[in-house]
Order: C-alpha cells, then sequence, then structure tokens
C-alpha cells in the first residue's frame, strides 16, 4: 500500500495486525525498536501520521499514544470498526429510499 489510507487520521482508533516485531526486521532495516512496541489485536489511537513520499511500498507510517515514538508502517494495522460503524453499514440499505419504476427523479 503506498499513500495515505483514508481511515490514517489523528485520533482514530486501529487495531494491530502484526504478530511481533521481529528483531531480525529491526536489524534488517537497521533500527532498534523501543521496549514497547503494538501487540497483536491490540488497539491503539494514532497521534501522528508520517507520509515518506521516497518509499515506494510502504510510505505511510503511524506513531501511537501511549507507546514511545517510532514509525510503524501503516500496512500493520487496520481500523478498529465501532459499534457504531457496524450499525450504519447494517441499516443504510434499509434507510435508502428506492423510487417506484416510472417515477422522475
Amino acid at each position: 500500500m503506498s499513500g495515505i489510507p483514508s481511515w490514517a487520521v489523528r485520533g482514530r482508533d486501529v487495531v494491530c495486525i502484526m504478530d511481533g516485531w521481529s528483531d531480525n526486521w529491526c536489524r534488517l532495516v537497521g533500527v532498534v525498536p523501543p521496549d514497547r512496541v503494538p501487540m497483536l489485536n491490540e488497539v491503539l489511537r494514532i497521534s501522528e501520521v508520517h507520509v515518506d513520499p521516497s518509499v515506494i511500498v510502504v510510505g505511510c507510517y503511524l506513531v501511537f499514544d501511549g507507546i514511545p515514538p517510532f514509525l510503524y508502517a501503516v500496512d500493520c494495522f487496520r481500523p478498529l470498526i465501532g459499534i457504531e460503524d457496524d450499525i450504519e453499514a447494517h441499516f443504510s440499505a434499509l434507510l435508502q429510499t428506492q423510487q417506484r419504476v416510472g417515477e422522475d427523479a
């Protein structure tokens, strides 16, 4: 994924989908992870969104409230779907009125 997903905004809650932050991966890219990193299925609130236009593959990184500053790739997270979002998605089709055949718009 490149660019900024529409859900990657400050204040949005997301869920971590990465199972561990490998020391091998960090050594490969030349960084040292903080002592506290996101855990699988942990819900986090985005505090900052960073975009690096020079990176083709990922390019968008997140920083979270309550976790030491570190740039985590947006691909390791998904937006949290709250009950409000779920209800809206479920009932939106029912709430939309449909025109009868032969009626003008």
